[in-house]
């Protein structure tokens, strides 16, 4: 792709690339000869995107729309709906619970680094007719944040530390502490993958998401 290229994701044999040309769908099968298969929204610029089962969930700024993609043929994407709202400006995407079908929208550059940032939570269990659920404030401590990830419902904030909070039952308690912070987080299955500036990498279980036991650290 020649594109400005904003974000990547795979859909079994196929490669999808997002940027300032829309959603680029490339047949992969043959990593040495790899072919262009499809492409939606040419001309649009797409910040991010997730792929939930078979659809793909792409934010368009400029539009102020988050767009949903049948991919069950990753070689035939199609429009399936069009949510409109999410705010007229870049979000990065997060798969907060798979089994609820549940996605977030978070801003990416907020106006102030130090402003407070929310989670808007959508269920999109019926792809084709997305429905706001709720918009969460992190406005439980005046940090920047420097990270965010999501994983069975639980959303893990880092700035100076790290804010754990249940985002399926906002009226939780909200664990904190200013013991751990990250400057880049990333999941893999149960595995929480933080880097730590000169504090090296460290790994974490999340099967128990407020005790996070730490299963490796390199510094």
């Amino acid at each position: 792709p020649r594109q400005n290229i904003t974000e990547v994701g795979l859909a079994g044999n196929f490669a999808l690339f997002a940027g300032d040309d829309g959603l680029e769908v490339f047949d992969v099968t043959d990593p040495n000869d790899v072919q262009p298969a499809a492409k939606v929204f040419a001309g649009r610029y797409v910040h991010d995107f997730i792929i939930l089962d078979d659809y793909a969930y792409l934010i368009v700024p400029g539009e102020n729309t988050l767009e949903v993609v049948n991919i069950q043929d990753p070689s035939v994407p199609y429009q399936a709906s069009s949510y409109s709202g999410p705010g007229n400006g870049s979000y990065n995407m997060y798969v907060i619970s798979k089994d609820e079908g549940i996605i977030g929208l978070r801003p990416a550059w907020p106006g102030d680094a130090f402003s407070y940032v929310s989670l808007t939570l959508i269920d999109v269990s019926d792809p084709e007719h997305p429905e706001f659920l709720t918009s969460i404030p992190f406005d439980d401590e005046n940090t920047h944040s420097t990270a965010f990830v999501a994983a069975r419902g639980i959303g893990y904030k880092f700035g100076d530390g790290l804010v754990i909070r249940d985002l399926l039952v906002p009226s939780a308690p909200i664990f904190a502490s200013t013991g751990l912070w990250a400057t880049s987080a990333h999941l893999q299955d149960d595995m929480l993958f933080l880097a730590r500036g000169a504090g090296g990498i460290s790994i974490y279980d999340l099967t128990i998401p407020h005790s996070m036991p730490r299963i490796y650290r390199n510094e």
